[in-house]
């Protein structure tokens, strides 16, 4: 990731890519060493739900979950997003 090791003041960024969704934690200490989460176009409707009650948890704990759709905006409509945000006011009808 172009980010990884790089330092702006004294922030250094340490990004770390889940190439499958088995590779992320099923209990919420293992995003305690996470800083911030970002899921951006990620398939979630391929990891398991002790997965995503895990980012949730880590979320409800005041964990910091940025969620991106990246190209599919869609994504942001299916059921597994939705445990995050709950019911949302689409203000893209087009999508």
């Amino acid at each position: 990731s172009y980010l990884d090791g790089e330092a702006f003041g004294e922030l250094r960024f340490r990004v770390h890519r889940a190439s499958a969704p088995d590779a992320l934690p099923d209990r919420w200490p293992g995003y305690d060493s996470v800083d911030i989460l970002v899921i951006h176009g990620y398939p979630v409707d391929a990891l398991q739900d002790e997965q995503l009650e895990a980012i949730l948890d880590h979320a409800r704990m005041g964990g910091e979950v940025v969620l991106s759709p990246g190209a599919a905006a869609t994504w942001l409509k299916s059921p597994e997003i939705l445990r995050f945000t709950g019911p949302m006011v689409n203000p893209y009808p087009w999508v």
